[in-house]
């Protein structure tokens, strides 16, 4: 991490995060070979939502659009309940999660 600081970087720091992410992820069900690898897919499309991601609220449609995305449901499976479940992306409104005006954003620091 302290390449981090050195280089005015954050990209080591976000892929150690990542790794840290992946590694929780796969030592959960490390007996199951196609978990382990549904595991890794989830953990890329996460990766790509995040770095995506500035320090600001999004709604659903522009998370979307930041990744260039159409289908709701698609998006929702394989980036935002992930990202959402591995505490990397939190909602702006927790106590009403279909709210219309639910938005997301980065937990803690990643950019």
């Amino acid at each position: 991490m302290q390449a981090s600081t050195d280089r005015s970087d954050s990209a080591p720091f976000i892929e150690f995060i990542l790794q840290m992410i992946l590694d929780a992820i796969l030592s959960s069900d490390a007996s199951d070979q196609d978990t382990a690898q549904a595991s890794v897919q989830v953990s890329d499309q996460v990766k790509r939502l995040i770095q995506n991601m500035e320090q600001k609220e999004y709604s659903l449609t522009e998370l979307m659009a930041l990744l260039d995305l159409s289908h709701r449901a698609t998006f929702q499976k394989n980036y935002l309940t992930p990202a959402l479940e591995a505490g990397v992306v939190e909602r702006t409104l927790p106590d009403k999660p279909k709210s219309p005006k639910q938005k997301y954003k980065l937990k803690g620091n990643y950019s």
